[in-house]
């Protein structure tokens, strides 16, 4: 190949540099392929952990449920009979009048072989109350058919207290099921297409025996999950607090927290939401109120993981053609600067390998390492091959070392740009605007025509 032979002229040199680092894109695009490759072996481990102690967890207040009927009449189409059948209605659901969740979280990191998912058990207490006369107002009232209305009978005696749940099979516990002063017995239901608690209520007995304005009720339930909790303000007013032992909160959903608290031990957060905030209805038949409504008003908290090696690996990828084109340039100026040195281009190969094997190594240490120490060990390694490697080519140790020196800052500038995300893309600017100009000031004397001329 032209490339691996000897070049005989500075701009013949520059084409093959050239060409050497478009090559490089090669490994590099393998090692990005790897990096999907381990994120997605990532994402199956943690859908195994979250398959077995449960995935993201969403909890909402208890939803009143009242059903009712309507009269329809039937025309049989072979004797011209008329018959009426009652059927059964959209139910109407409400919703609280004040909602007030306490959820307390016990963290672990689960494993599954070399990867990892926050998990957690969740201790919550609700309670709260319904508006004892805004339930008499809005329930479905028997009425007779006319002209325009078909004839309506609600069923308040059937009536169901919906509590939903992110995944039933991930209940570990309910108790203290209580609503106006009775004890509830909880069975599978639904809300909306979602899972949720359904428990059975004497609504005429309750309302007949209570004299005060409100109808309350409490409930206290252990539930396990991963990765995130989320929580629905159904109530005209709800107030959610939550409390962890995880130091590294993502507060997410369509609202933040009205306080917030972060310790190296631990976090903590509380959420106050109105009727007025939310896309959600106060009270609505059936599921007029679907899964977008509810997903739109949702709010929580996920549980980063202090090391996320896979995405830094992947932001320190997108700098390796910088670093690999930065690094050619610099031994093309110091060829062409230093008197009697010549580079063969299968050196120029072997640098670019291994500046690109750099980024292999990182993402395997990483993983068993934490990213911090893994850069440091393979920054290393790499700087003292490339120097070693560099002084015994040419013969000029004091250069070679220069050279290890300028490549172990160049690495410990590149790590402090993937720690600051924030500032990364202005680093970055700054780091290549430096290298560049550094080479343009030390070859600014040079005759380049000179060059070629001298090498020929």
């Amino acid at each position: 190949m032209a490339i691996l032979n000897r070049f005989n002229s500075a701009t013949s040199k520059a084409v093959g540099v050239a060409l050497l680092v478009m090559l490089m894109l090669v490994p590099l695009a393998q090692v990005r392929a790897l990096i999907g490759e381990r994120q997605s072996l990532q994402r199956e481990a943690q859908n195994r952990i979250a398959a077995g102690i449960g995935g993201v967890q969403r909890l909402g207040g208890p939803v009143l449920s009242i059903p009712s009927e309507t009269l329809q009449t039937v025309t049989d189409e072979k004797t011209h009979k008329i018959s009426a059948t009652w059927v059964e209605a959209p139910p109407l659901r409400m919703l609280p009048k004040t909602l007030f969740v306490d959820a307390d979280l016990k963290m672990e990191l689960r494993r599954k072989g070399i990867y990892s998912l926050p998990t957690y058990v969740a201790t919550v207490q609700l309670h709260g109350e319904f508006d004892r006369r805004r339930i008499v107002a809005l329930m479905p009232q028997d009425r007779a058919a006319d002209a325009d209305h078909p004839a309506v009978r609600a069923h308040p005696e059937r009536t169901l207290l919906l509590l939903p749940l992110g995944e039933l099979k991930s209940l570990r516990s309910a108790q203290q099921l209580e609503f106006a002063g009775s004890v509830l017995e909880p069975s599978p239901g639904a809300l909306s297409g979602s899972e949720a608690l359904q428990m059975p209520i004497d609504l005429p007995r309750m309302l007949a025996g209570t004299t005060g304005a409100s109808l309350p009720f409490t409930f206290s339930v252990e539930l396990s999950g991963s990765a995130a909790i989320h929580f629905l303000p159904l109530a005209s007013e709800a107030s959610v607090r939550m409390h962890s032992n995880w130091p590294h909160p993502d507060f997410q959903g369509a609202f933040l927290p009205v306080e917030k608290g972060i310790t190296s031990q631990s976090s903590s957060a509380r959420w106050t939401v109105l009727a007025l905030n939310r896309p959600i209805a106060q009270a609505w038949y059936g599921d007029a109120v679907g899964e977008a409504q509810l997903s739109a008003a949702t709010f929580g908290v996920r549980f980063m993981q202090p090391s996320t090696v896979y995405s830094t690996n992947e932001r320190a990828v997108r700098y390796g053609i910088l670093f690999i084109a930065i690094t050619f340039l610099g031994f093309f100026g110091w060829e062409h600067v230093a008197s009697g040195l010549r580079l063969h281009s299968m050196q120029y190969l072997l640098v670019g390998l291994s500046l690109a094997i750099f980024y292999l190594l990182l993402i395997a240490l990483s993983e068993h390492l934490g990213f911090g120490r893994a850069y440091a060990c393979a920054a290393a390694a790499l700087v003292v091959l490339i120097g070693t490697y560099v002084g015994g080519a040419t013969g000029r140790k004091m250069a070679a070392a220069l050279i290890a020196l300028l490549l172990a800052a160049s690495y410990g500038l590149l790590y402090l740009i993937l720690q600051s995300e924030d500032y990364a893309l202005l680093l970055g600017s700054l780091l290549v605007f430096g290298a560049l100009a550094t080479l343009m000031l030390a070859t600014r004397k040079l005759d380049w025509s000179r060059v070629g001329a001298r090498q020929d």
